[in-house]
Order: structure tokens, then C-alpha cells, then sequence
């Protein structure tokens, strides 16, 4: 039908070429009504449902879903509503399981790397362990006592230790961020500047307020410090998914003062290069990471 108002259209102008006519604007709006028409012939719920089964037949269930749920909430008296709840209930299942396939097979470009709790970069050997998400991250012990921070309701830190030994005086450090695998990619759920550096005890009250010097914690007197390192997480963005402890290759905190205790810290600065919020090749992740620790 939609053929033959054209076909007639076209016919007109070759024959008469007079646009401005009377004849062809008539004809022009009698082409409009009748597109109309066509089209709301085709919104039947016979035509709707059909169009959803095409795509359900096809296997293409993302569209199938979308069809299927507009189906069942405009035409709940139609026979052909328990046909279509039941085939996007299919579409659901169906689409589930495609996409668990995929994230099964893309996850094996990662599966391939090999945890590295003990790393050596640069000038420095870091030593990892004691893996946890908890409501408190703990750091700065001294005597019998230690400072912490709480979680929000609704997140956890994840927190570990790690002991860095380095041959330079002043050596920058290398940041920690968590990602987590989602649909076969990794995802970043840490925030840019990398996981808290903290130290993990003072010699005492004094050293820890800067009072008086702490050798142990200034990699200028000794060889090896220890750290703890920290970040809150919202529980939902890693909840049943794999997390992925990672350590950067290129961005790293440096020791800087501050007004404050202690007032010797680690920080970032705010020039360096953010992490990829997508991992979705191992070019890239080769590139700017360390596997840590798979969690």
C-alpha cells in the first residue's frame, strides 16, 4: 500500500511538475492521512505481539524484553498476553545466561595473571598480606593505643599491610587501587587518587604528634616501613563480584608535612595520569598494573 501512494505521488509530479498545485498539495495531505492510517493498523496487539516474537525467535532477547514488557503492561486482555509474559520470562532467563557466558570467557584474559604478593619495582620490594573488608581500618599505633575510621552504613574498607623496603632515601611509592570484574571488564570502584597510605604504628605518643623523631617510620634511617593501606567502598559495588586488588605501575604518593598528626604523610599529586576507570584489554592492564590480590 505504502508503495502505491508513492508510486502515485511520483507519477503526479513527473506528468504535471506543478508542486504549488491545488492537485498536489491535495494529493500531499491525502499521502499523510493514509500513512497514518497504515500506521495505526500495524499497532494492533496481533501486529505488536508478532514484532516481540521476531525478536524472540532472532535470540535478540536485550529488544525482546523491551517489546515483551511494553506488551504485557498495554494489552492485558489480549489472547495473547500469557504467550508474551511467558516468552519475556523466557527472554530474561535466556539473556541471563548469555551475558554470564560472555563475562565467563572475557574474565579468562585476567584469570591468566598470577597474584604477586611480594613485588619488586624500581628501587623497592613491597611485601602484602592481611586482606580484609571490615567497618574499621585501623593505622597509627602507639603504646596501647591506635586511631581508626569507620565505615558509612552500607560500605566496608578494604584494607591490608604492607611492609616496603627501599634502597633510596626518598622514594615515592606506589598506589593501590580496587577494581572489580563486571561483564568480562575491570572496573574501578577506588577513587583516582589511589587507596590511603597510613603508617602502621609510631614509637611512641611523642613521635606520633612529631615531637620527637621516629627513625622507623623515614625510609632516609631505615631500610623497611610499614604500612597500612585502606579505602571505604560502597559493599554494593563489589557484592558477588570478584575484586581486584591492584598495584599502579605509574602513579604513586610521595612524603610530604602537613598541620596535623602526624604530620609526616604519604599523598598524591594532583598532576598525575588517573587510572583507567575500564580495563577491557590486557594491552592495557600490562600497561599501568600489578595483580596483587584477587579477593
Amino acid at each position: 500500500m505504502k508503495k502505491l501512494i508513492l508510486l502515485v505521488t511520483l507519477f503526479f509530479i513527473q506528468s504535471c511538475n506543478v508542486e504549488n498545485s491545488k492537485k498536489y498539495q491535495d494529493l500531499k495531505d491525502e499521502n499523510s492521512r493514509l500513512q497514518i492510517l497504515i500506521d495505526s493498523l500495524s499497532e494492533t496487539s496481533e501486529n505488536k505481539y508478532l514484532n516481540a516474537n521476531k525478536y524472540f525467535e532472532d535470540k535478540n532477547y536485550e529488544l525482546a524484553i523491551k517489546e515483551f514488557e511494553n506488551y504485557v503492561k498495554l494489552y492485558k486482555d489480549s489472547p495473547y498476553y500469557n504467550k508474551a509474559n511467558q516468552k519475556l520470562k523466557v527472554s530474561k532467563i535466556q539473556l541471563k545466561k548469555i551475558k554470564l557466558e560472555a563475562e565467563r570467557k572475557a574474565s579468562l584474559k585476567f584469570k591468566s595473571y598470577s597474584e604477586k604478593q611480594t613485588v619488586k619495582i624500581k628501587s623497592l620490594t613491597l611485601k602484602t598480606f592481611g586482606y580484609n573488608f571490615t567497618n574499621q581500618f585501623d593505622f597509627d599505633r602507639y603504646d596501647d593505643r591506635y586511631h581508626y575510621r569507620e565505615s558509612e552504613r552500607g560500605n566496608k574498607y578494604l584494607s591490608f599491610d604492607v611492609v616496603i623496603s627501599s634502597e633510596d632515601k626518598d622514594p615515592s611509592l606506589p598506589l593501590f587501587y580496587i577494581y572489580v570484574l563486571d561483564a568480562g571488564n575491570l572496573t574501578l570502584i577506588s577513587s583516582s587518587r589511589g587507596m590511603d597510605y597510613e603508617f602502621y604504628e609510631w614509637e611512641d605518643y611523642g613521635s606520633y604528634l612529631g615531637n620527637d623523631a621516629d627513625y622507623s617510620n623515614d625510609f632516609s634511617r631505615t631500610k623497611s616501613i610499614r604500612f597500612d593501606i585502606g579505602e571505604e567502598v560502597k559493599v554494593s559495588d563489589y557484592k558477588g563480584k570478584k575484586v581486584y586488588l591492584l598495584m599502579s605501575k605509574n602513579n604513586t604518593a610521595y612524603r610530604s608535612t602537613r598541620i596535623g598528626n602526624p604530620e609526616i604523610y604519604y599523598t598524591t599529586l594532583s598532576s598525575m595520569d588517573s587510572p583507567p576507570k575500564t580495563i577491557t584489554t590486557t594491552e592495557t592492564f600490562d600497561k599501568h598494573f600489578i595483580l596483587i590480590k584477587r579477593l
